[in-house]
């Protein structure tokens, strides 16, 4: 993963996040009018908070819709933490000349979900799989 580079209000979004949660902000991505957090590994329960208490509180402090995600190194690993709380049966990442791709199964009852509305939730998921693990192409099968 390259440095991100980070304007001024990104920076207002992920200092509010971090002082609201006391979770540590990797990565920060708006899109639309939807806020994407990726957190480091080990950081998701203090960033969701008990019963969501404080992706709710950061909810309300932006008035935008909040998306948080855990980190990994491991690219399997990452794809599966973006997809949370939808089962992912399993992952493929292949290597070919030029590109990376990954073929990410889900239940056939979960793809609308894992799409989101508007399919906002895979846009968002094929840019964070862009930035830190060099995906080109990501697609949704269906078992």
């Amino acid at each position: 993963m390259s440095k991100l580079r980070f304007g001024a209000d990104e920076i207002k979004h992920i200092n509010l996040f971090e002082s609201m949660t006391k979770a540590k902000v990797k990565d920060f991505l708006r899109e639309n009018d939807t806020l994407c957090f990726v957190v480091r590994e080990g950081d998701m329960g203090l960033a969701i908070g008990k019963k969501g208490v404080n992706v709710e509180k950061i909810r309300k402090a932006v008035g935008k819709p909040v998306m948080v995600f855990e980190h990994n190194e491991n690219g399997e690993e990452f794809l599966k933490n973006m997809f949370f709380p939808i089962e992912v049966h399993g992952v493929n990442i292949a290597n070919v000349p030029g590109e990376t791709s990954a073929i990410v199964q889900v239940a056939r009852e979960d793809r609308s979900r894992a799409i989101g509305p508007g399919g906002v939730r895979i846009k968002i998921i094929k840019q964070l799989a862009k930035r830190h693990i060099d995906i080109d192409t990501l697609n949704l099968k269906a078992v």
